[in-house]
């Protein structure tokens, strides 16, 4: 949930958001003593950021001057 207080204007402010999803590593986290992984180590790498994929996208279009809250709903994702 988030307030969004759009401008005092005749302009209409748009909003556009993304949730995105990032397929990432599941084993356990890497030992914080241990620092030398190679670039092609999978426990190097952990997230990909590089291959995003779009859940749930929204505009919306404020007119008036006033303050909005918003807030979005969904369900958990699976883990990875």
């Amino acid at each position: 949930m988030f307030q969004v207080i759009s401008p005092q204007s005749d302009n209409p402010l748009t909003l556009d958001t993304r949730l995105v999803s990032f397929a990432s590593d599941t084993s356990l986290p890497r030992a914080i003593t241990r620092n030398n992984y190679s670039s092609s180590n999978i426990e190097y790498k952990g997230i990909d950021f590089n291959k995003e994929m779009e859940l749930q996208s929204n505009r919306r279009v404020l007119t008036d001057y006033s303050s909005v809250f918003i807030e979005f709903k969904f369900a958990n994702p699976r883990s990875g």
